[in-house]
């Protein structure tokens, strides 16, 4: 069962992948980073896999793939848990995954996907970023290191207070070696290897983009998500 819904937060701010923190002017806020050796590292020891999801990616409302993803539920239950209700349409307010966009592209380093208030990182100054939840949660780990690819992370909100908050939009990291993610967002899956999820992921890395924000020229959406039982 879905936990507590959590208000909208008027004092939390957004960022995606290693970009000017916004409160890079007041270090006392700086999330803290985790000590390296308490990381777990899926190159040499991948968490267990508990829950499967996938997502039907269209470009243009034509059919580009599926991204199925392997979550790791024992390290991170709460993430996954909002993951797999909005992949369902189960959240609160029945918020779904379905319909919304794949809102920045950054090739080598990031697709951020999963922006159901529409708004990229400004969701939260019009009070519409969500999660299964509600609102945004706090963020519960950051025990998986950025060491292999296809990684599946939660973008992160900071407060005024210096708390790391996460909603429903993700991102996924291409390279086998994204450490500048480790210890500042909360990692909790993987791109299925076996499959051609990884394919995808490298066509969207390569979709042309507009704007500082890196938004893709074309309109690219979840056409439908869900869990893989």
């Amino acid at each position: 069962a879905l936990g507590r819904p959590g208000p909208a937060r008027a004092d939390v701010q957004y960022e995606l992948g290693p970009l000017k923190l916004v409160t890079e002017d007041d270090p006392s806020l700086q999330p803290p980073k985790l000590n390296m050796g308490d990381m777990i590292d899926p190159s040499k020891d991948e968490p267990v896999v508990t829950d499967r999801a996938y997502m039907k990616i269209l470009v243009d409302g034509e059919p580009a793939g599926v991204l199925n993803f392997d979550l790791y539920g024992k390290v991170a239950p709460k993430t996954v848990e909002n993951f797999l209700a909005l992949c369902e349409g189960t959240g609160t307010g029945s918020a779904s995954y379905k319909g919304s966009s794949v809102f920045r592209v950054i090739d080598g380093q990031n697709v951020g996907l999963g922006d159901i208030a529409g708004k990229g990182d400004k969701c939260v100054k019009s009070g519409t970023c969500v999660s299964a939840f509600g609102g945004p949660f706090l963020a519960e780990t950051y025990s998986i290191s950025h060491s292999v690819s296809g990684l599946v992370s939660m973008a992160r909100g900071l407060t005024t207070e210096g708390e790391t908050t996460v909603d429903s939009r993700i991102f996924i990291t291409p390279a086998a070696d994204a450490k500048w993610a480790d210890g500042r967002y909360v990692a909790f899956g993987r791109l299925n290897q076996k499959d051609d999820s990884m394919q995808l992921l490298e066509r969207l890395q390569k979709l042309e983009v507009q704007g500082a924000k890196n938004i893709p020229k074309k309109t690219v959406i979840i056409g439908e998500s869900g869990i893989i039982r």
